[in-house]
């Protein structure tokens, strides 16, 4: 896994360990429609499950971009850049309007 895909890694088992945190205290509770569909019907665990495949298919077929098109990489690479950037900024945006 490159780099990038680490730190994409990375930020989102925060984002997940975080969010479990303050759900389980109920301080907070989950943003995205979706994955609170999963945490209601499941609990914790479909919550991490659901995380894991929505962060883990994308990572793959960013991973396996520049295998098959090499030429992809530099748009990967912005790609990357892009995501973990939109990703913090509206993390942290979205943990401070919640204990606003």
């Amino acid at each position: 896994m490159s780099k990038l895909g680490k730190v994409l890694m990375l930020v989102c088992l925060l984002d997940l360990g975080i969010t479990l945190a303050l759900v389980t205290m109920g301080i907070a509770v989950e943003a995205n429609p979706l994955l609170n569909y999963y945490l209601e019907k499941w609990g914790s665990a479909g919550l991490v499950i659901s995380k894991m495949w929505f962060v883990l298919i994308p990572i793959f077929v960013l991973e396996a971009g520049p295998r098959v098109c090499p030429s992809a990489r530099i748009h990967i690479v912005r790609y990357y850049n892009f995501v973990i950037w939109a990703y913090m900024t509206l993390f942290v945006s979205g943990n401070l309007i919640q204990f606003m």
